[in-house]
């Protein structure tokens, strides 16, 4: 881009000259990041004579609050737009005392309303904690971390929603497997799109658990281990992160053996891999639940006492 603006005016630049400027505008870049959501590089030059050119790169930051004081004092018209939201208006309708066709830039009626400036993650004094519906729009891309995002769930759902309330907010979500790199996730947030991935967690009950259905017979190590594959193939994915606990963590290490392409990580609590460990007396008694459960009668003898 730059290289096409120097040529516009005459000046040709050389690698070494380009080198120097693409080091300066990555200095600014990670400034403007830090400082604000809401950043600009504004980069000036002028020509002086021939081919000499002289540029400075500056960095002019909005923070949140001036940003919403500039929408709130430049817009024209309703704030929030003419036409209601699609998924806003099925949500309302889905309560008894909701009036699907409220007009938003229509007529006017008393409205109960009432505007709490604050951050309301440092203090929550004076918030209702008893909201039916909570709209949370346009948010996202001011949230620069899944720990921040995660923050709003927790709020909403400790603190302001009534029971069986909700929470409705929308977010731009990447196509299926595209893993963005800090460059696009920058990008997007400057463009007020910040993306957040998602992802399909599933707890399955092993076999045996209730309510799954007693097996004939126990079930062996190499079955316990297809499990977890069978079911990454039952969901249509390629692979899967996988998580096991306890007995778990057995089907959890046979899984990512049998196939690592499946088992793209695998993550194991609380059973360190049988190749790690060194037999002691305090190691055996640790897992005497499952030479019992494995033995003739083990779980009938446990579940009597």
């Amino acid at each position: 881009m730059c290289d096409n603006l120097f040529v516009s005016v005459g000046v040709q630049y050389s690698p070494e000259e380009f080198a120097q400027l693409r080091t300066v505008l990555y200095s600014q870049l990670q400034e403007a990041y830090r400082t604000s959501s809401r950043s600009n590089i504004v980069i000036s030059f002028r020509a002086p004579f021939g081919s000499a050119l002289n540029y400075r790169a500056n960095v002019e930051s909005v923070t949140i609050a001036g940003a919403y004081d500039g929408w709130v004092g430049n817009r024209e018209g309703s704030l929030f737009g003419i036409e209601p939201d699609a998924r806003v208006s099925a949500l309302a309708g889905e309560t008894a005392e909701a009036r699907p066709h409220h007009p938003i830039g229509g007529e006017r009626e008393s409205l109960d309303v009432r505007v709490i400036e604050r951050d309301v993650f440092a203090t929550l004094d004076g918030i209702p904690c008893d909201y039916q519906r909570i709209v949370a729009s346009e948010l996202a891309p001011d949230f620069r971390t899944t720990q921040q995002l995660r923050g709003l769930f927790e709020l909403a759902a400790a603190h302001c929603l009534a029971p069986g309330g909700r929470l409705l907010f929308n977010t731009f979500a990447p196509r299926e497997g595209y893993v963005p790199d800090d460059a696009a996730r920058e990008l997007g947030q400057q463009c007020s799109t910040m993306i957040f991935t998602c992802y399909l967690a599933v707890s399955p009950f092993m076999r045996g658990y209730d309510p799954t259905a007693i097996p004939d017979h126990d079930a062996d190590q190499e079955t316990s281990a297809r499990d977890p594959l069978a079911l990454i193939e039952a969901l249509g994915a390629r692979d899967a992160a996988v998580i096991g606990h306890d007995w778990g963590a057995s089907a959890a290490y046979g899984a990512a053996a049998l196939d690592p392409d499946q088992v793209k990580k695998l993550l194991v609590i609380g059973i360190p891999h049988p190749g790690a460990l060194k037999p002691s007396l305090k190691k055996l008694w640790g897992v005497r639940h499952f030479c019992g459960i494995q033995a003739a009668r083990g779980a009938e003898t446990l579940c009597a006492q």
